[in-house]
């Protein structure tokens, strides 16, 4: 036999040449440091991501069993998880396994030898194991052939060997509760037909044939009921007969869609499916399960084409190129949808309290672009249409009659059909899970309206995250919103997320005022702020971030019930022009509390102790003496703030805090930085 190394002269995980740093592997690994430990388990990681496998993190359960730790995992069997996803589930479970999905996708499956009988089979084939396992037992890697391979459990044929086929969770690196590890060993990937003649036939044997030869394209028509029928009796029948669940509906999914079924048939006759298969145990076949087998029969075997599959695995047995020449690229111009404001294929997000019209001012730009019209300050703006995704607002009583108030195009405004479980169950619109669905529903719009211009209102983001994701965790959250960036660029979409403030008034930074993770701000190309005019009762839009121009001058704006109908009135934005308080501005504080009297008296009265030719004074010193004047203590640490003061601790013999001095900061010339905003003698404190 000659087995087939999977990347001829490159590392392969746990090969010499990733084992450095006192060649560790995952056996010692929790021998080192916790940070060194993290850095190789993320190296292992990377190296396995670059191997090409579909990496899926997982948690013991047991000696014995593990469940994978998202529970939407099967999307990946077709949409591998990038780098940065697999990070971050690193980064939040450092404990997990690993596990990699076998089949065409990761380029592989395994044949799992376990227990004696499992070690007595390898040694008999004479196969080199590529994976030690916890118990002592080992995996062999096999490259995948041209066709699936089903999995099946171990049989007589070879006693105490699994084979872990197509779309099948098979764990290679962590530690389980007792100790013990999975160790990649130097091994080759073998191919089919450097197995032993039995073991090749009886893999072949594991074939899932594509017996019918449907072939996606052409003119379709739909199947008569008979021929679906003897088709879902096939499909139980071959479950009966042994073959994986999973495996059958993925066939029978593909046996509909391919002759003709429209998408919502194919769903229905694979709900009857699922209700006919038996269970596994305490593992029902569920409705989910169904909408993820369709979901990927659609989108990734006829909607895409094959070469997206392909191209995560070529003929080569080298690397796919790593790196681009920029010279080879074209520049091309900004597409601006708001000249200067906001562009399309970049996201944008407008961010405030309750009560500011944030959601009424989406619509009624929104609205401008539906019909063409001009943007605030005269912009043109190009027809768009707009697909909305709105938690908080009904459409037939709050939506709609703004839209009518705002004189938008209702003929270019969607929204996303409520999808149901087999039971009429509403299924909710979820980041990131249904980007695939958002994908479809944008291209849907370009279709129906006859625009190529989308705008889509995601109002507010923070409802429609996954369950799985934590907001206010910045990975996390761009978990979330890397996936939308994604879909701007590819479809030329413009995405408007609005998103609430947070209660941290006090924060001075705008970019650290949106509800959750700083994430959502850094996802945006643009960003808004809302918030109320001081000197009008109304109100002022600023722009916080423009990551690809100039911050563009803050509009300021009020609101109006215009009558849309009789007996019926609706809310609509009237612009007033623009306005010359910043992002900063309008999130800061009231002006009563910035020019409070009281921090006044406090400023006074430290600039004249410092005047006085003293370097330093005592923070107690001069608390008590202020509190005289009816001053808090917080007030006086604002003042001395304001005015360009610092606290200094002054220590002890012993090194322990003695007691708190206020200084004014010294510059390497002797001259002191700044005191409210006048340069002074170092030594005599005299202002100049």
């Amino acid at each position: 036999m000659t087995p087939r190394t999977k990347e001829p002269g490159a590392a392969t995980p746990g090969s010499s040449k990733t084992q450095t740093a006192g060649n560790r592997s995952s056996q010692n690994l929790t021998a080192t440091a916790p940070d060194e430990q993290e850095s190789v388990r993320l190296k292992q990681l990377l190296r396995y991501d670059q191997s090409c496998l579909i990496l899926i993190p997982q948690r013991a359960v047991g000696e014995k069993k593990k469940l994978p730790i998202p529970s939407t995992w099967k999307q990946y069997q077709n949409d591998p998880p990038t780098w940065p996803q697999i990070k971050c589930w690193h980064q939040e479970n450092p404990d997990a396994l690993w596990a990699y999905i076998c089949g065409s996708m990761s380029g592989q499956f395994t044949l799992d030898f376990d227990g004696p009988e499992g070690l007595a089979t390898l040694k008999r084939l004479g196969l080199q194991p590529s994976v030690r396992t916890p118990s002592g037992g080992a995996h062999v890697w096999v490259s995948a052939p041209p066709w699936d391979v089903r999995s099946a459990p171990a049989g007589p044929q070879f006693p105490g060997m699994e084979v872990k086929g197509q779309n099948v969770l098979c764990t290679i690196l962590g530690e389980r509760p007792n100790g013990t590890s999975y160790r990649r060993l130097k091994a080759p990937v073998y191919r089919v037909n450097d197995l032993p003649q039995d073991l090749r036939a009886y893999v072949v044997s594991r074939r899932i044939a594509d017996d019918d030869q449907y072939e996606p394209g052409g003119e379709w028509s739909r199947p008569t009921d008979e021929w679906i029928l003897s088709k879902l009796a096939e499909a139980l029948a071959k479950v009966t007969a042994g073959d994986g669940r999973n495996h059958v509906g993925h066939w029978l999914a593909q046996r509909l869609y391919w002759q003709g079924c429209e998408q919502d048939d194919v769903m229905k006759f694979m709900l009857e499916y699922a209700a006919k298969v038996p269970d596994k145990r305490d593992d029902p076949y569920t409705t989910d399960d169904v909408r993820q087998t369709v979901r990927q029969v659609v989108e990734v075997q006829q909607r895409r084409p094959p070469e997206t599959i392909k191209s995560r695995h070529t003929s080569s047995p080298d690397f796919a190129p790593l790196i681009t020449r920029l010279d080879g690229m074209t520049p091309k111009a900004i597409h601006w949808l708001w000249e200067g404001r906001i562009a399309y294929s970049k996201i944008a997000n407008f961010e405030g309290d309750p009560e500011l019209g944030k959601s009424l001012v989406t619509l009624d730009l929104g609205s401008r672009a539906t019909r063409a019209g001009e943007f605030p300050g005269g912009s043109r703006v190009e027809r768009a249409a707009l697909l909305f995704i709105a938690a908080e607002d009904d459409y037939d009583d709050t939506i709609i009659p703004r839209l009518v108030a705002a004189d938008a195009d209702l003929s270019l405004c969607f929204t996303l059909c409520p999808r149901r479980d087999g039971e009429g169950r509403v299924l909710p619109f979820t980041l990131p899970d249904d980007t695939p669905l958002l994908t479809r529903a944008i291209e849907a719009a370009k279709e129906q309206s006859a625009v190529t211009n989308i705008i889509v209102i995601v109002d507010p983001v923070s409802a429609y995250l996954s369950e799985r994701i934590n907001s206010n965790n910045d990975a996390s959250v761009r978990r979330a919103i890397s996936p939308l960036a994604e879909i701007a660029k590819e479809t030329g979409c413009s995405f408007w997320l609005v998103r609430h403030l947070n209660k941290n008034s006090s924060e001075s930074n705008v970019a650290y005022r949106g509800g959750g993770s700083i994430g959502f701000f850094a996802a945006a190309r643009h960003v808004f702020v809302f918030g109320r005019d001081k000197d009008s009762p109304g109100f002022i839009m600023a722009q916080s971030k423009n990551n690809i121009g100039v911050r563009q001058a803050s509009l300021a704006y009020h609101i109006e019930a215009v009558e849309i109908a009789d007996g019926l009135t609706a809310p609509r934005i009237v612009w007033d022009g623009h306005s010359d308080v910043s992002a900063d501005q309008l999130l800061s504080k009231s002006d009563a509390r910035e020019n409070a009297p009281q921090r006044d008296t406090a400023e006074a009265a430290l600039a004249e102790l410092f005047v006085s030719g003293v370097d330093e004074l005592s923070v107690g010193d001069v608390k008590k003496q202020l509190k005289e004047l009816g001053i808090s203590d917080a007030t006086i640490g604002r003042a001395a703030k304001k005015i360009g003061l610092v606290s200094v601790a002054v220590r002890g013999d012993d090194g322990k805090v003695d007691h708190w001095v206020y200084r004014y900061p010294i510059a390497s010339d002797g001259r002191i930085r700044f005191t409210a905003g006048r340069p002074i003698s170092a030594s005599s404190g005299a202002a100049r």
